[in-house]
């Protein structure tokens, strides 16, 4: 296992280009190649990082035009409740599109018991869960691309929220901590681990829609 931790910068629209500029120094060095995410590599030592020198335009043919939408239905009900007095339930329902229907509330952290719920999800876990899954969909993505394979994939991520420089709550940083197992005939070293994780960031939307700071802390899982 590592203890190791890599940051990622805010990306997307929101980021400034020092901020992006930054992250694109970090990046390990290699072989810039137009195609890399398609190829494979040539060596077990060295992924493509070509994604980490592109940053596109905002006036590119399609650069908004939308490629798909998404919903999401919230529904709260009073039930009776007096409402005036601030001392109702803030547990409603999310329901998304196939039918399947979560629980949701606001955070304890921020309306004490009983009036959320503890057994539902508040917008900041939804909002860290997002994030952590976006990121490993395109980890898996890539690893299988680079003919890894992968047995097993756990995050454990980790969002905190505190006031920004306009004094405002926001979540400043999410720390993912994913532990990847991986068989076959090729294992990744750590530092190939780094760079499908880096390359995994590069391209994850909910990622690249925020200005939350982004860490990663990956392990090798032991079997």
């Amino acid at each position: 296992m590592s203890a190791r931790c890599f940051l990622f910068a805010a990306a997307g629209s929101v980021a400034s280009a020092e901020n992006v500029q930054t992250v694109i120094r970090r990046a390990p060095p290699g072989k810039i190649s137009k195609n890399a995410e398609l190829e494979q590599p040539k060596s077990s030592h060295h992924l493509p990082s070509a994604r980490w020198n592109r940053i596109a335009p905002l006036n590119f043919p399609g650069a908004h035009k939308a490629m798909a939408t998404y919903t999401a239905e919230i529904i709260w009900s009073r039930s009776g409740q007096k409402f005036t007095d601030n001392r109702y339930s803030r547990k409603h329902i999310l329901r998304f599109d196939g039918g399947i229907e979560v629980a949701g509330s606001s955070s304890p952290h921020v309306v004490p018991l009983p009036y959320s719920a503890a057994d539902a999800v508040d917008p900041e876990e939804a909002f860290v869960a997002s994030l952590s899954s976006c990121h490993m969909l395109w980890f898996l993505s890539i690893a299988v691309k680079h003919g890894f394979v992968v047995d097993n994939y756990q995050d454990a991520a980790e969002g905190v929220m505190a006031r920004n420089e306009e004094g405002k709550l926001v979540m400043t940083v999410v720390t993912l901590r994913p532990e990847v197992r991986f068989s076959g005939e090729r294992n990744p070293a750590m530092a190939e681990l780094e760079e499908l994780h880096r390359l995994a960031h590069d391209e994850c939307f909910i990622a690249n829609s925020v200005k939350t700071e982004v860490r990663c802390e990956p392990r090798l899982a032991v079997s």
